[in-house]
């Protein structure tokens, strides 16, 4: 079963290092913290029990990033996905989401599909964006975890507030959420398991020497197969991503791994 992390943002009343413990707080008193915690508790009721959830706080307290990021390192993640909520100026509305600018195409693809579902719920997004966020960091969360920071709107908008009150839009939000999770997650199953029936082949056919294989579920194939082969067939998988470039369609060659230099 796999592993999905959600990261209500903020918590508690004091901070811890760069976490900040109440984050935006809406013109008719609506918290950040508040806010986050209800979704993620909402989208794991969505997710489970067909993928293994974590809360990185299930109360109302602070967590240091560092404490966010090491439980998804601890756990192994697929996913990790951090839920927050904008400030901005009067009238400035819509979802982002952020990626760290050293992540994987995996997280990429993560964010994409996170920014499209929350839009068709949300309204007009403001697209997938790339910063510096600790939290995000490949290093801190390891180099498995597909990882995104979602922007729910800006809860300083007062119509914005408004319609993250609402239980049925918390829900609706959720339900999209939970949805591109999993599709993402079997997305990576599916690719996975293919790359793993190719390299298990003692002869491939000549027919089948290259295979269609989505960005997103490179570093998760590569897990997989270490599942169904061992570390040897799971090392010349991550040496054929690596010494292969995948073009937008995707493709990788997955003929004579072999004979594949560095």
């Amino acid at each position: 079963m796999r592993t999905v992390v959600l990261d209500p943002g903020h918590g508690g009343s004091e901070p811890r290092a760069l976490s900040t413990p109440h984050g935006v707080r809406g013109p008719c008193g609506t918290q950040e913290k508040e806010l986050t915690l209800a979704l993620a508790r909402r989208v794991r009721a969505q997710l489970e029990p067909h993928v293994r959830v974590h809360l990185t706080r299930d109360t109302d307290r602070n967590v240091s990033l560092e404490e966010r990021a090491a439980l998804a390192r601890r756990l192994g993640a697929s996913a990790f996905v951090s839920l927050h909520a904008n400030e901005g100026r009067p009238g400035e509305r819509g979802c982002e989401t952020w990626v760290h600018p050293h992540a994987a195409p995996p997280s990429r693809a993560l964010a994409a599909q996170v920014q499209r579902a929350l839009a068709r719920v949300i309204g007009p997004g403001r697209g997938v964006k790339s910063g510096g966020l600790a939290l995000l960091d490949p290093a801190r969360l390891g180099s498995s975890t597909d990882a995104c920071m979602v922007e729910l709107d800006y809860l300083s908008d007062r119509a914005a507030e408004r319609r993250l009150r609402d239980g049925a839009t918390l829900d609706a939000i959720a339900c999209a959420l939970a949805g591109a999770v999993r599709e993402h997650i079997a997305a990576a199953e599916r690719y996975g398991k293919t790359l793993a029936r190719v390299l298990a082949a003692p002869q491939p056919s000549p027919c089948a020497h290259r295979y269609e294989i989505a960005r997103s579920a490179l570093p998760s194939s590569t897990a997989l197969v270490k599942q169904h082969l061992g570390g040897m067939a799971a090392g010349k998988v991550a040496l054929i991503i690596r010494t292969n470039e995948i073009p937008k369609g995707g493709e990788v060659d997955v003929a004579g791994c072999g004979g594949l230099r560095r």
